[in-house]
């Protein structure tokens, strides 16, 4: 099941700063399952400008026991950039929580989708406006052209007889 939903499972214990890890965690890192996860090694993995919020959520899981779930930027140890979506539950203790446990699912191919469905929204919205605007300069030079046909109707009608010579 974790392979199929490329979904792998953690075990973070806050006193010792290391967690249990499912094989498809360790898949979707692209390491060995020897490979040894702390705080600060686990952190690496995410883009710099999202590890912020990530150690927000978990210093806020730890210390008010509060749930998480994130959209992140991911890099894995053979630098390929991933979307994930990072998921824990605290447990344990009283005050603090003694674990937190959760799931780190890999969602690029639904991010990438969801980002060309954004994209090309964005076009059709340009190419709204675009025609928008066209339609607004043909209307206006519609308008302008129908004036002057009009004015030189009425300049043509100054200088027309009825059939008796009047004007």
């Amino acid at each position: 099941a974790e392979a199929i939903a490329n979904l792998g499972g953690w075990d973070y214990q806050v006193a010792s700063d290391t967690s249990t890890n499912t094989k498809q965690f360790y898949a979707i890192h692209e390491v060995d399952t020897n490979f040894s996860f702390s705080s600060e090694t686990e952190l690496q993995f995410y883009h710099p400008e999202d590890r912020p919020k990530i150690l927000q959520a978990l210093g806020d899981a730890v210390s008010k026991r509060r749930p998480f779930d994130i959209t992140t930027r991911f890099i894995t140890s053979k630098n390929n950039h991933r979307w994930v979506r990072l998921m824990g539950v605290p447990s344990g203790g009283r005050a603090t929580a003694t674990n937190v446990r959760g799931v780190i699912q890999d969602i690029t191919e639904q991010k990438n989708a969801e980002i060309a469905l954004q994209n090309l929204i964005h076009e059709k919205q340009q190419l709204i406006e675009e025609k928008d605007a066209l339609l607004k300069e043909i209307h206006y030079r519609v308008k302008n052209n129908l004036q002057l046909v009009a004015s030189l109707l009425s300049l043509q009608a100054r200088n027309l007889t009825d059939i008796d010579g009047r004007i």
